[in-house]
């Protein structure tokens, strides 16, 4: 499990977090649940990943961008490392993950 996951992992699902995104685009979400994933490639080919995915409900938009310029409220996103996320903040502001 990579660091960002272990990050939002660390709160109960339904715990309400601040995503902020690259662009500084911003959604609260709470999250749903968190899952192991592939890229959909075959176990064998060259290229194939796994990792983990956390599924969040978006509960408001903060500050739009163009990241999040297709993301609607209560709609489920799926969050992964390479999702464009560079920082994830509890609802008080206190920061509990930042990208590099």
């Amino acid at each position: 499990m990579d660091e960002l996951i272990k990050a939002i992992d660390k709160y109960e699902n339904g715990t309400k977090l601040i995503y902020e995104f690259e662009d500084k685009g911003k959604i609260l979400g709470e999250t749903d649940t968190i899952y192991e994933s592939d890229n959909g490639l075959d176990l064998d080919e060259e290229g194939y990943e796994e990792y983990y995915v956390a599924v969040v409900k978006v509960i408001s938009i903060l500050q739009h961008s163009d990241v999040a310029k297709d993301i609607k409220v209560n709609s489920l996103i799926e969050i992964f490392y390479k999702y464009p996320i560079s920082g994830i903040e509890l609802e008080d502001g206190s920061l509990i993950w930042s990208r590099g």
